[in-house]
């Protein structure tokens, strides 16, 4: 074991080895230890010893409680105990002053881990799926808590008001699914990001099984950088969109949109849309007053959705990845050349390509451009008017 160790000190071992080699690593003052999915039921007890450790990953093990002895690992900043079998922590928990990551996620707790309260210099915390169905009122004295995942937790239709007192706060990860106002976020907190997912109470809440727009209340969120609502059968956006002026990052991935809002084009930070897995059959012109954007994402699975792409797009000289596979694309345009920026280019179809030939499709961006520079060379008419 000790021939392994390597200079970042950060070591993944086999459940054979995990009791065997605890001690010979503490000797080798380790800081980093990986322990995930190694089947382990008890806490280590030996890990106990580890002064020095400052990140310890014990996720996706059957570990069922977690020692007072917890508290002698001082120097512990990150601590990742998610899907275990935990149903509490102990009071001891809250005097690792030194945490500032947590994830304690997919856990049984079935209550709020009241010794979190004491950690005040925690940056990081996921608690999603811990059954938590209260946040108390004391956890907005967190004054260091910038990222933050209550998703999947029964804490029903509104974001408690804790949460939205938490004054670092930039990124929030919930359920869209059963809330029904953000205006605590509105009111109390200039919150950055915002992860929305799906979950089963969305379609208990609407008998059509759909998730028809954005609440009204989101678009007023005028600080808002990121925003991702993938997966939530949205069918339109509102006009209000045009409020979110700081968005630089926009995924609507899996949704039921057919249109896209001239609004939306009102959104001149964004630097990454995604609007993959959709039912949107063109791309609007306006896509070109867009300047910022680096990642552009239209591809879909379903073999359905754009059949060209339109001359504007050339405008984005800052386009570094662009997918459309997946569409009804047959030519692909010559003009995309003058994107000098990009890098990825994904345009593989679900019906063969005619221009260029699949078989370049197949081959990649730069072989892609390197055809077209052959046929700008040969300087055929029919041909080079797609160059344009």
């Amino acid at each position: 074991m000790a021939d392994s160790i390597t200079e970042s000190r950060h070591y993944t071992i086999s459940t054979k080895e995990v009791l065997d080699n605890l001690k010979l690593l503490n000797s080798q003052e380790v800081d980093k230890l990986d322990l995930s999915k190694l089947s382990i039921r008890e806490f280590p007890t030996s890990l106990l010893s580890f002064s020095f450790i400052s990140t310890l990953n014990l996720h996706g093990n059957s570990i069922y409680y977690v020692p007072k002895g917890i508290v002698y690992l001082q120097m512990l900043t990150d601590l990742d105990i998610s899907y275990n079998m935990l149903d509490k922590l102990p009071h001891e928990f809250s005097n690792l002053k030194s945490l500032k990551t947590v994830n304690i996620s997919n856990n049984p707790f079935g209550g709020f881990p009241n010794c979190l309260l004491g950690l005040d210099q925690l940056e990081h915390l996921n608690i999603s799926s811990c059954r938590i169905d209260e946040v108390p009122k004391s956890f907005s004295n967190l004054k260091e808590l910038m990222w933050l995942n209550i998703s999947q937790n029964p804490l029903g239709k509104h974001i408690p008001l804790a949460v939205c007192k938490l004054p670092a706060l930039n990124t929030l990860v919930i359920d869209m699914a059963g809330l029904q106002s953000f205006s605590g976020i509105k009111n109390h907190l200039v919150i950055e990001h915002i992860y929305a997912s799906s979950s089963i109470a969305l379609h208990i809440m609407h008998d059509d099984n759909t998730f028809p727009s954005l609440p009204e209340d989101v678009c007023n969120l005028g600080q808002l950088k990121s925003l991702k609502l993938n997966r939530v059968n949205m069918h339109q956006l509102p006009n209000e969109i045009q409020n979110l002026i700081l968005l630089t990052q926009l995924s609507l991935c899996d949704n039921k949109l057919e249109i896209l809002p001239k609004q939306l084009f009102s959104l001149t930070n964004l630097v990454d849309l995604n609007l993959s897995q959709n039912k949107i059959t063109f791309i609007p012109k306006a896509i070109s007053v867009l300047k910022k954007l680096e990642v552009l994402d239209f591809s879909s699975q379903k073999g359905n959705g754009l059949e060209e792409i339109p001359e504007e797009i050339c405008s984005l000289k800052h386009l570094s990845k662009l997918s459309i596979r997946g569409n009804k694309i047959s030519q692909l345009p010559g003009y995309l050349h003058h994107l000098k920026s990009l890098s990825q280019l994904l345009c593989l179809q679900c019906i063969p390509m005619i221009f260029p030939p699949q078989f370049i499709v197949e081959k990649g961006k730069e072989v892609i451009f390197s055809f077209f520079c052959k046929i700008v060379k040969l300087k055929e008419p029919n041909v080079c008017r797609w160059f344009c």
